[in-house]
């Protein structure tokens, strides 16, 4: 009977695991739908607007940030990126414009493509630029801090869970809606 005790533990364990695999997924492939929805009105934008761009770019971020995450801290960082001026203006502006083209194409060139690797490729290009922004924002040491290492955990989550690269190629413009 023991022996059966022990069974049943590991199979409530492996299930329990797959619950868990299952609602990452989930939640991967919601992030992946959200910022899909969004990318509806990337050729509406007006890239050469820093706010609009700014606010476009930082918007995608939010879909992308696990839930547990300080939104004080995000909406500091937001605000601060706001207010800067001149070459640290202009340089964010070009780190989020490139972000937001980067996600478009990655969008484009999935059709056809496993969903994850698609959600996977663009969280990383969003998460890697939310940390060169994170950069020039630096009038927020300690929440710069938190930030970085919060990306940081998340780049190495979501690599780790990465299958591998596939090819991509341009497809008419168009990507497939996973959901």
């Amino acid at each position: 009977e023991l022996g059966n005790v022990g069974s049943v533990a590991v199979l409530i364990y492996t299930a329990a695991d797959v619950l868990v695999d299952l609602e990452e997924d989930n939640l991967l492939l919601c992030k992946l739908v959200h910022i899909q929805r969004m990318d509806t009105e990337f050729s509406s934008l007006n890239l050469n607007d820093f706010i609009t761009v700014t606010d476009y770019f930082f918007s995608m971020v939010s879909l992308g940030l696990d839930e547990g995450f300080q939104t004080d801290i995000f909406d500091a960082f937001v605000a601060s990126a706001h207010a800067l001026t001149g070459e640290k203006r202009e340089e964010f502006h070009a780190v989020s414009r490139e972000a937001v083209e980067n996600v478009h194409r990655i969008l484009i060139d999935s059709k056809g493509q496993d969903p994850f690797s698609t959600a996977f490729d663009v969280l990383i290009c969003l998460e890697e630029a939310l940390v060169s922004a994170a950069h020039i924002v630096s009038n927020l040491s300690e929440d710069v801090r938190r930030i970085k290492a919060h990306v940081k955990k998340m780049m190495s989550k979501d690599r780790a869970r990465k299958d591998g690269e596939y090819d991509k190629d341009q497809k008419d413009g168009e990507y497939e809606i996973v959901g």
